[in-house]
């Protein structure tokens, strides 16, 4: 299963569409040392249907900072919105979390960094979140089942 061989926790968390910012993810990762290095790359394919393998949500969760390449692919590959929904869950969980404080909840994003491709998104590509959030809703409830 490539990266997911290495569980050891990682700082940082790359997030990626392989067919389109696979350049760039590797790229950053690479900088960041490599498999060596201070970031968490996975490497390994994840089927349809296939179930959403535990040690990347744990690395997703370990991490301090998630850096997500953003691109019209992301938001249509199943395991790339599932890792936006660990990231958006633990979000969700410190703001609705009856200790946090202001500061908290206003800084609960800040680790999360998006890349988005040379250029920037063309109008075409720009993300329907209204139908990202469906999507999003029949994960949960999928998960939750």
């Amino acid at each position: 299963m490539g990266a997911l061989k290495n569980t050891m926790t990682k700082p940082v968390f790359i997030s990626y569409a392989r067919s389109t910012s696979r350049s760039f993810a590797e790229a950053l990762h690479t900088e960041l040392g490599g498999p060596e290095g201070l970031s968490f790359l996975d490497t390994s394919d994840i089927e349809h249907g296939e179930q959403f393998p535990v040690a990347l949500a744990n690395a997703i969760l370990d991490a301090r900072v998630v850096v997500i390449f953003v691109d019209e692919v992301y938001f249509q590959r199943w395991y790339c919105l599932r890792e936006l929904l660990i990231v958006l869950s633990a979000y969700e969980a410190l703001v609705r979390r009856p200790a946090a404080t202001e500061s908290e909840k206003a800084f609960a994003l800040a680790p999360v960094l998006v890349a988005f491709p040379p250029g920037g998104l063309q109008p075409r590509e720009r993300p329907n979140f209204a139908q990202y959030h469906g999507q999003r809703q029949m994960m949960h409830a999928h998960c939750h089942a």
